[in-house]
């Protein structure tokens, strides 16, 4: 049987799991599926292995600090159900990128390499905000290291800062796993840093402004991770 049978089936379960238990609506689940059909499409089994992996370790963030707050932390809560909004500005250039690659305008590897820098950078963001906002101890603007607010716009804490770092290592280490343990994993660990700083210096400037909003955010942080690697590797978008 043709495993792009198997692949379906695994999405559709996927995408119904996530949206009968609450994680995600009907129409992100829907957009995701879609991303994740082209990056298997584009990458094979590893497209799979970093869409998902980024969708389950940012998810048990929220959920850490959903837990935590259950305990009385006192860590700001939103949970509500992700939206095809949150999909594109998490997952709409790596989608884009395996467009890239099926068309030919980029190769497989190079493809492969910037895929897993913006869901670096994706994870990075989520693991520093979430993560930080719960264990985060002292508050700081990103523009100026003076005290800010928890959980505004643009404001960074240490503990969110490690956070990020792990976030962005661990898809370096999910790509390792699959395509090898070279000089790509610390590329992509890196990119997905500096999409992160990317993300905290959109934030305290035309986020907080209004002129941009969150997911436009995400989206440009995971473009930086992405960018970064391609000239790291020399590469161009377009020939």
């Amino acid at each position: 049987m043709n495993s792009d049978y198997y692949v379906l089936v695994f999405l559709a379960i996927a995408i119904a799991g996530s949206v009968l238990t609450g994680k995600i609506d009907l129409a992100g689940g829907l957009t995701g599926g879609v991303f994740a059909y082209w990056l298997y499409l584009a990458l094979g089994w590893l497209g799979i292995f970093l869409i998902g992996g980024f969708f389950v370790l940012g998810t048990a963030a929220s959920l850490e600090k959903i837990r935590r707050k259950t305990l009385g932390r006192g860590a700001k809560t939103d949970h509500e159900r992700r939206g095809w909004r949150n999909v594109v500005g998490n997952a709409g250039v790596a989608a884009t990128l395996s467009l890239l690659v099926l068309g030919g305008v980029i190769s497989q590897e190079t493809g492969s390499i910037a895929i897993a820098a913006s869901f670096a950078a994706a994870l990075s963001d989520t693991w520093s905000s979430e993560l930080g906002n719960v264990y985060g101890t002292r508050f700081y603007e990103v523009l100026t290291g003076k005290p800010g607010e928890q959980g505004s716009d643009g404001v960074v804490s240490r503990e969110g800062s490690l956070a990020g770092l792990l976030g962005s290592a661990l898809i370096g280490v999910l790509y390792g796993i699959f395509s090898g343990w070279d000089s790509a994993v610390v590329m992509i660990s890196v990119a997905g840093l500096l999409g992160n700083l990317t993300d905290s210096l959109l934030g305290a400037t035309l986020e907080r402004s209004g002129k941009l909003g969150n997911h436009g955010v995400n989206f440009l942080a995971t473009l930086t991770g992405a960018l970064t690697v391609l000239l790291l590797l020399g590469e161009k978008l377009l020939h």
